[in-house]
């Protein structure tokens, strides 16, 4: 997630497609780090 999200910052019209896709995500199965850089990402609190 976080190389996805690097990608992004270089490509800006991605970032929509990944925020759709974290969002789909059923965050049920992964562990608490995952789920810690996950809604990092939505909140736009990771650089």
């Amino acid at each position: 997630m976080k190389l996805a999200f690097r990608m992004c910052k270089l490509y800006p019209e991605l970032m929509d497609e990944l925020k759709r896709t974290l969002k789909a995500m059923d965050i049920d199965y992964y562990k608490p780090a995952v789920k810690c850089v996950r809604s990092r990402i939505l909140n736009g609190k990771l650089k």
